[in-house]
């Protein structure tokens, strides 16, 4: 188990929270900042990511980049795929190729992994303990 401890009172913890995930590492999540998170909002990221919204631990604009970051990855996904499919004229192509790649690997495709990713959680003694289930 990782020693990492994710504080709620801290400023940036739902980014620290899904730094986690995209990376598989297992943490603890101290919920001094009364949040009011339980074992089965860290299932995913994408139940975490709920969970915090709606229990008014996350912010609208924090969902709103997370979202950003998702949309991001899927028009650079579209950008790839318009790119095969119209190979004419070489200059349009490698523009597609080259835009398309850096949306999915810098806008979204870390977020997207980090919401996907399954993860156990159980109450422990000092907090709730998160663990990838692979």
């Amino acid at each position: 188990m990782s020693a990492d401890v994710i504080h709620s009172s801290a400023p940036r913890w739902l980014d620290t929270a899904l730094e986690h995930y995209r990376d598989g590492r297992g943490f603890r999540f101290d919920d001094d900042g009364g949040v009011g998170l339980q074992p089965r909002d860290f299932a995913t990221g994408l139940k975490l990511v709920a969970a915090a919204s709606k229990k008014g631990g996350v912010s609208r604009k924090k969902i709103a980049a997370i979202l950003a970051g998702l949309g991001m990855s899927a028009v650079g996904v579209w950008m790839l795929r318009a790119a095969l499919r119209d190979p004419e004229p070489v200059t349009r192509t490698a523009l597609l190729i080259s835009g398309g790649t850096t949306l999915v690997l810098g806008g979204g495709g870390a977020v997207l992994s980090a919401l996907g990713a399954e993860f156990k959680a159980s109450n422990g003694p000092t907090g709730i303990e998160v663990r990838p289930t692979r």
